[in-house]
């Protein structure tokens, strides 16, 4: 922050330059200084001299090394004649306006600034710039990488901030600047733009205030864009994802012409690659996947944002990749700083070369599910790998919730046939929705792409789908009965379950019947599929009545007229399959008997 007790008002000197590169970019470089465009006069070989306060900067501390080099990165700015220096004094950091430009750490418990700079200029001249910095705040020294989020905030980019202010430069929005109002990726105001050095705007602005004749030569490339507005902030760039080799990807770059010169552009000039990499540190080393020049030249002091396309090698192993960038790549420019010029931008995952099945859509005709009532659903994969798919299995399944998953009720399956690298499949059948589906505002039918998981593919997390529709429960006079079905369970669909004679398994059955609230049920067994006639079955299953083979197929009905018996099968020996259906026998409140239910469900048996 920069308060002024004398001439306050600031102004802005606009300097406009223009970036016409390879996509066509046109950047505006500008800075601000106070009315007048005040300095620093330059006695005994020194503009601005600050007195460090030992009780905040103890000598040779980390706090004492970041505030000398939070100064000296305006001074390092190249094609300036800029001097700054520092001393150790304990001065009133209250008298803004002895002419000596104190440096202190004070909790100011109610302010919401950073840091602030009290600035005392007459005319075109500075006379005291006095520094506070709020102790308030988490503070670490210095961040040895501004592209990540760090545990505070971090002092020499907030020093070189104020210093900047110090100096002579007011606070700038509309472009990529340490002189940005806001503290990068946090509500906080006066403090640097980007956590990085001085970027083009800066260093413009400090060369006008303190020219030179040298030419000085710089390129940067960093992951943070302008924030584009008086007070706006700047926008951290990403590139992230999963991504199969051979896919093409957009890497987002901001690149400074940091220069005082123009920079060759064309074919023989500067360029920019991009580069994965297997660790943080981008370098020419890395894999270059992408490499553009610049159709016209680096006008000095001119940046912009660029958006480069590149494409994974198709033989990329599988694996996380760091995204880069290096501006001037084909090191074509000698710069006063060469370790600016990498920048990483994101970090992805390179899927190994497999199939990749994705339901795409998930349609009904219906309105409402009816229970009982059949409904035309419609399915639609795609394979997003670049290689083939093997035939596998769709199961469509009706949920209580969106989480889609085996344990929902399985109403089909269908096959999906082989579908090669971006093939589709389209697939509409009719389901029959469970009779004891009851009356709910919500349910999901879901579907499940290669639900037997005989498929290895690149991306397990995109097979299933749902779609949110009202179910309405089952209002006819009829005793139904049926299985839940779950995939992968014995009972795999609404009218047969398949059990094995070789180990213990079991089954849950629905019974239903609205109009039988509290009515007693007895299941028996039946060679008989449509219509219950009495047989071996019969007597066998009677025999069973009572037993851990048989829960609850003697019982009432709840106060919706359902009940949920199981049927289990423990190991026995078998010499041929069993196959045999389930019925309902039913007896009204005074126990007299009503008849059968309507329908049976078939059992198998196998070894």
């Amino acid at each position: 922050m920069s308060d002024s007790t004398e001439n306050s008002a600031p102004s802005r000197t606009f300097r406009l330059l223009t970036l016409l590169g390879f996509l066509g970019a046109l950047a505006f470089l500008s800075f601000g200084t106070y009315s007048g465009s005040p300095r620093w006069p330059l006695r005994s070989g020194i503009h601005y001299l600050v007195s460090l306060d030992p009780s905040s900067f103890s000598p040779g501390s980390s706090w004492d090394k970041a505030a000398q080099w939070g100064m000296s990165d305006w001074r390092y700015a190249g094609g300036t004649s800029l001097r700054v220096a520092y001393n150790r004094n304990r001065l009133n950091p209250s008298n803004h306006n002895d002419g000596k430009n104190a440096w202190i750490f004070t909790k100011q418990s109610n302010a919401s600034w950073l840091g602030i700079t009290f600035t005392h200029y007459r005319g075109n001249q500075m006379v005291d710039c006095d520094i506070w910095f709020n102790s308030k705040w988490r503070w670490i020294p210095y961040s040895t990488d501004p592209s990540l989020t760090h545990s505070g905030f971090d002092f020499r980019s907030v020093a070189r901030h104020e210093t900047g202010h110090a100096l002579g430069l007011v606070h700038y929005g509309l472009e990529l600047a340490n002189m940005n109002p806001f503290y990068s990726d946090a509500n906080i105001q006066h403090a640097n733009g980007s956590g990085m050095m001085p970027h083009g705007d800066d260093k413009q602005g400090i060369r006008f205030l303190y020219p030179s004749k040298t030419i000085s030569r710089n390129l940067m490339a960093t992951c943070w864009s302008s924030p584009g507005s008086a007070l706006g902030r700047t926008k951290r760039l990403n590139v992230a994802g999963s991504y199969l080799p051979g896919a093409s990807i957009q890497v987002p770059v901001y690149l400074e012409n940091q220069s005082n010169t123009s920079i060759s552009g064309g074919t023989g000039g500067v360029r920019v690659g991009i580069y994965l990499s297997t660790n943080t540190k981008i370098s020419i080393y890395d894999t270059r996947i992408a490499e553009y020049y610049f159709t016209r030249n680096w006008p000095a002091h001119s940046n912009g944002l660029y958006k480069f396309q590149a494409r994974i090698p198709k033989g990329m192993a599988p694996g996380t990749y760091y995204v880069g960038a290096v501006f001037d790549s084909t090191q074509k420019v000698g710069e006063q700083f060469e370790s600016d010029n990498a920048i990483r931008i994101g970090k992805i995952r390179v899927l190994p070369n497999l199939p990749d099945l994705q339901i795409t859509a998930l349609s009904t005709t219906a309105k409402v599910l009816l229970a009982g009532a059949s409904a035309s659903i419609t399915t639609t994969l795609r394979n997003l790998g670049s290689v083939p798919a093997a035939d596998s299995t769709t199961a469509v399944v009706l949920s209580k919730n969106s989480y889609i998953s085996t344990a929902d009720t399985l109403l089909g399956t269908f096959a999906t046939g082989i579908l090669g690298p971006g093939g589709i499949k389209t697939v509409q059948d009719s389901y029959r929705i469970p009779y004891c589906c009851a009356t709910s505002p919500v349910q999901y039918l879901g579907v499940i792409a290669d639900v037997e998981r005989t498929l290895k593919e690149s991306n397990e997390g995109n097979n299933t789908r749902s779609l949110a529709i009202p179910t309405r429960g089952f209002a006819l006079n009829e005793s139904r009965l049926e299985w839940e079905a779950r995939f992968g369970r014995p009972a795999r669909s609404l009218d047969e379950a398949q059990f094995s004679s070789l180990k213990a398994s079991g089954a849950t059955l629905c019974l239903v019947n609205p109009f039988r609230k509290g009515w007693t049920y007895i299941l028996v067994l039946s060679g008989s599929q449509k219509t219950f006639v009495p047989d071996s079955y019969t007597f066998a299953g009677i025999s069973l009545l009572g037993s851990l083979w048989t829960p609850l197929w003697v019982g009432r009905t709840d106060t919706e007229g359902k009940a949920y018996p199981v049927f289990n099968v423990f190991p026995f020996p078998q010499k041929s399959p069993l196959r045999f259906f389930i019925h309902s026998l039913w007896f009204d409140p005074s126990l007299r008997y009503a008849g059968p239910g309507t329908n049976g469900v078939g059992v198998r048996i196998r070894r």
